[in-house]
């Protein structure tokens, strides 16, 4: 239905006596061809399932400038190996809560993810973080000394001096 008042319309703004054979009703029809639609795709693509030139070298063009947009900041992500330790992002907060050991990879960026409780989710490679091995302590060569208990139930509150600066004495006289 939207098609054929898109159809009126163009008549009705290009040809206002009913003559179709204008230049100024091809181009409009051609760009109404050509035109993509709330789904992406253009009614050419649809329907003929070839689009004409000048839409292809426009699509092409910005896809090539999207690309490169995307690529100037862009990184690979290291691949993880089987028994890595890694940090989940919680898809509704955002938030690197979670913990799991990566149990399998897919095809496509995306690892098998066994949280502690059993759970095997998938998850894509961009939503995962390696963490160190938690049974391998990094700060096992500082020697850890027990706290020493005091025998005194008494505790010791410091005294300090109260200051006040210049300029609040100044105005409180």
């Amino acid at each position: 239905m939207a098609t054929v008042k898109s159809a009126k319309y163009l008549i009705l703004k290009t040809a206002p006596s009913g003559n179709i054979d204008t230049k100024e009703f091809d181009r409009g029809l051609l760009e109404l061809r050509n035109t993509p639609t709330a789904s992406g795709r253009s009614p050419a693509r649809c329907y003929m399932a070839t689009p004409s030139i000048h839409y292809d070298r426009r699509a092409a063009a910005r896809a090539g400038h999207v690309k490169s947009q995307y690529n100037k900041h862009a990184r690979p992500l290291p691949k993880l190996s089987v028994g890595d330790y890694v940090h989940i992002q919680n898809t509704d907060a955002h938030r690197w809560d979670k913990v799991g050991v990566a149990m399998g990879c897919g095809r496509n960026r995306d690892y098998e993810v066994q949280h502690p409780s059993g759970r095997v989710w998938w998850r894509d490679r961009r939503f995962l973080r390696p963490i160190p091995d938690p049974s391998i302590d990094p700060l096992s060569h500082i020697p850890v000394v027990p706290c020493m208990d005091k025998t005194s139930t008494e505790v010791e509150i410091p005294s300090y001096a109260l200051r006040r600066s210049e300029k609040l004495r100044k105005y409180a006289t």
